[in-house]
């Protein structure tokens, strides 16, 4: 029984590697994502301006940019939201918030300013990689 319990912790502690890994490249990933969508937004920006003398070609380049720059800030805010788990300072819970409730918050990098769904309170919440 020893043994069985032996290995089914170190099975355990391995998967929470393993998650902890994914999770990290997940978030490589959302990084190349929201820079290179922002770099394209500057960069057709720029080309609008200084390059292309045509009015509606400009606006048309501008609508195209932001496009770009709402897809794929969308998609590595749901990258963000699903990688790993927010914990709250108040009651030190840990859980994944819905999307809108990422997409809405304040937030400076990872951190967001959201409400926690145990305590119900308003705090700074960090973006942790593992439950434990």
């Amino acid at each position: 029984m020893e043994n069985y319990n032996e290995k089914a912790e170190k099975a355990l502690l391995e998967m929470v590697k393993k998650e902890e890994m994914q999770n990290k490249k997940l978030m490589m990933y959302e990084n190349v994502i929201g820079f290179s969508s922002t770099i394209s937004f500057l960069i057709q920006v720029l080309v609008a301006v200084f390059f292309v003398k045509n009015t509606t070609a400009q606006i048309l380049l501008f609508i195209l940019a932001f496009a770009f720059l709402i897809v794929g800030v969308s998609f590595a805010l749901k990258i963000e939201a699903e990688t790993g788990y927010y914990e709250c300072q108040k009651c030190h819970n840990k859980y994944v918030p819905k999307y809108s409730s990422v997409y809405f918050a304040m937030h400076l990098g990872t951190t967001r300013y959201m409400k926690c769904p145990k305590c119900g309170k308003k705090s700074w919440q960090k973006k942790v990689m593992s439950k434990e």
